[in-house]
């Protein structure tokens, strides 16, 4: 519904188009941006019509935000124009309740399925116009938050299977609950609403968000200089325990070899159940896909730790149709 204003009454009107200002704002700051972009989202999956395995004449998932393929796009442009380009994804390793779960693992298997089309199409176009040697996580990262907490653990006869375990490992997700973008770091937009149909199709759950435009700071390097830069490096830095010089170069193939690089020693430690240690870079993890040169990707691991017993896979399960439009 919209809101007329007459005076002092307000009278609501019907309008048939849905309210998509969000998904609007979003793929406009998609298409403007020039030099990286950085994500923390609750979920991330969508652009199902790109899917590979999916198409909508024979399985017709309702996932079709553009925001993926978007992102995916911008990438692929970069790459034909020969400019640097860095896209970095944060979400959590996986979403709310027990990882096991039937909605969960669906909710994972979107994802990847979401993060297949992307890599495939930027390894694609890197094979078409290079440079050589290139590797599509020189422009595209995944990322995810956990914690290792050395110290005695006490077990009690109360305690579950699943908590004895925990205890042993001393190892847990830091759960992503925000939704936010930054833009080359004059534009974020703050809000409730996730990357998922849900939230972007504009006619099923109701979401706010607040875009900020910060003019007049965009220096010769294409990024902006005043306080969404400010608050993105003093973000990472918290995410990864110091502040780095390379923060102010994010589109810069070394900052993304670096960031990585830690992520994946934070990630080699998290995973390691024998050796109760301590993170050694803060709580930013690799998110357990490895990615090849044509664009594949497969788990790192098929588990996520700490549920193998249970079968709660890194990439999800596709879910039975009557959980499809509940989990998108």
């Amino acid at each position: 519904y919209q809101r007329r204003v007459h005076g002092d009454n307000m009278a609501a009107i019907n309008v048939d188009d849905v309210e998509a200002g969000i998904l609007n704002a979003y793929v406009h700051q998609i298409r403007r941006a020039e030099r990286f972009i950085y994500i923390e989202n609750q979920y991330f999956l969508g652009s199902s019509s790109e899917w590979s395995q999916f198409d909508d004449k024979n399985y017709n998932i309702e996932a079709k935000h553009r925001i993926p393929l978007e992102l995916a796009m911008k990438i692929v442009a970069k790459i034909r124009q020969g400019e640097r380009f860095a896209l970095y994804i944060l979400v959590p390793i996986h979403p709310e309740g027990v990882p096991e779960a039937a909605a969960v693992q669906a909710i994972l298997f979107w994802q990847s399925e979401t993060i297949k089309m992307m890599y495939k199409k930027i390894a694609e176009a890197i094979a078409k116009y290079g440079p050589q040697g290139a590797k599509p996580t020189d422009y595209l990262n995944i990322y995810c938050l956990g914690n290792k907490e050395p110290g005695f653990s006490q077990f009690t006869q109360t305690m579950s299977e699943s908590q004895n375990l925990i205890c042993r490992t001393r190892r847990h997700m830091v759960y992503v609950h925000s939704k936010m973008m930054i833009v080359d770091d004059d534009y974020i937009i703050v809000g409730s609403a996730n990357i998922n149909q849900r939230s972007m199709g504009g006619n099923r759950d109701t979401e706010i968000a607040v875009g900020c435009l910060e003019e007049g700071v965009r220096g010769q390097d294409g990024l902006g200089h005043g306080q969404v830069s400010g608050f993105r490096q003093s973000l990472w830095s918290e995410h990864l325990g110091k502040y780095l010089s390379d923060f102010g170069k994010p589109e810069s193939l070394q900052c993304v070899n670096t960031i990585n690089r830690l992520a994946e020693e934070n990630w080699k430690v998290f995973s390691d159940s024998s050796d109760i240690v301590s993170l050694p870079h803060g709580h930013l993890l690799k998110y357990p896909y490895k990615i090849n040169v044509e664009g594949e990707v497969t788990p790192v691991v098929d588990y996520i730790p700490d549920s193998e017993k249970e079968g709660a896979l890194v990439m999800g399960k596709q879910p039975p149709i009557t959980l499809q439009l509940l989990t998108t």
